[in-house]
C-alpha cells in the first residue's frame, strides 16, 4: 500500500490538466491560435483592420498616378512597393501580435511604419509631378 501512494502514474497527467486549464483561463482563443488577453487582441486586429483599409486607398491612389505621363515611373512605383511592404510588415506584425502574442520578429511594426511613412511622401511627391 506503501509503494502504491509512492508510485503515482497519473500525477504527471494531472499536473498537465491542471496547467492546461490554467491557460485556458488567462488566455482566448483567435481561430486556431492562442492570442494575448481579448481586449488587447481586438484593439490590435482592429488597427491593423483600420491601417490596411486607408493604405489600401493610398494603393488605389498610386495605381491613378501611374498612369499620368508627367509622373516618373520610378516615383509612382518606389511609392506602391512602400506602400506594400509597409502593410505587410505593419499590419502582419499586429495581427501576428494578437494571434501569436509575439511579433514576426523585432522591430517589424516600426519598419512597416517608416514604410508606409515613405509611401505617404512617395505618393505625394509624385502628386506634385503631376500637372
Amino acid at each position: 500500500m506503501l509503494t502504491e501512494r509512492l508510485v503515482d502514474h497519473d500525477a504527471p497527467l494531472d499536473r498537465l490538466r491542471c496547467a492546461e486549464r490554467s491557460l485556458r483561463r488567462r488566455r482566448w482563443r483567435v481561430g486556431n491560435y492562442w492570442a494575448v488577453e481579448p481586449p488587447v487582441a481586438a484593439d490590435l486586429v482592429g488597427t491593423a483592420v483600420q491601417y490596411q483599409m486607408w493604405h489600401a486607398l493610398a494603393l488605389v491612389g498610386v495605381a491613378w498616378l501611374s498612369d499620368d505621363p508627367w509622373v516618373p515611373d520610378g516615383v509612382v512605383g518606389v511609392a506602391g512597393g512602400c506602400f506594400l511592404l509597409g502593410i505587410l510588415l505593419f499590419c502582419g506584425t499586429l495581427c501576428a501580435t494578437a494571434a501569436e502574442g509575439v511579433p514576426l520578429f523585432p522591430l517589424s511594426a516600426p519598419a512597416g511604419g517608416l514604410l508606409l511613412v515613405a509611401g505617404w511622401i512617395g505618393l505625394g511627391a509624385a502628386g506634385l509631378m503631376r500637372r
